[in-house]
């Protein structure tokens, strides 16, 4: 089960670009619209069984076949799950790194809570090999934008002027209209 879920961090940039990604209004976002890093896991027989019970043949195809790579849903998502978070907000100019929670479906296989458990341990742990460059690049971004030399932010990577009109996009996987979508939305104080 490890095995599955680390190897792809280790894909070439074609994989990523390929994975695909969408822009909706206010900021909101999804990488991994026509496949994923989680694309490749083993089928879980029992859990398509379930679903074919409970909606049909066509269920299993439908349900299993999205596996998205991230979604980012501002403020209504964020506050509902960490509301009262005794670090919500650390301080004014500072962050932290969002937690990751695994739920347990009910009727589900224990599997696929065992896997979420594992996934998380392995890109979201201080000693994850995923994990400690992310935290680099975050404490990175942050000391260059305190240092005050530069005002500019640099997101032009597949720039299309189109773009600024808004509305639903549909882009390739590396696009940075993902993270230009949020700024627009929710510009830097």
């Amino acid at each position: 089960m490890a095995m599955e879920q680390i190897l792809p961090f280790g894909a070439g940039h074609d994989f990523f670009d390929r994975m695909g990604g969408r822009v909706y209004p206010n900021g909101h976002s999804m990488l991994g619209t026509n496949f994923s890093i989680h694309s490749g896991y083993a089928q879980v027989p029992e859990y398509e069984a379930a679903l074919r019970a409970a909606h049909g043949d066509g269920a299993p195809a439908k349900s299993c076949s999205a596996r998205r790579r991230t979604r980012c849903v501002f403020r209504a998502c964020r506050q509902g799950l960490a509301a009262g978070h005794p670090r919500d907000p650390p301080a004014g100019g500072r962050s932290h790194a969002a937690g990751a929670w695994s739920f347990r479906v009910e009727g589900a296989p224990d599997l696929l809570f065992e896997r979420s458990m594992t996934y998380n341990r392995l890109v979201f742990s201080p000693m994850s090999v995923v994990a400690h460059d992310d935290v680099h690049l975050f404490e990175s971004i942050q000391q260059g934008l305190r240092a005050g030399t530069n005002e500019w932010v640099s997101l032009h990577r597949d720039f299309d002027r189109s773009e600024l009109g808004g509305g639903v996009r549909e882009v390739n996987g590396t696009n940075e209209l993902l993270m230009r979508n949020q700024f627009r939305a929710w510009p830097p104080s």
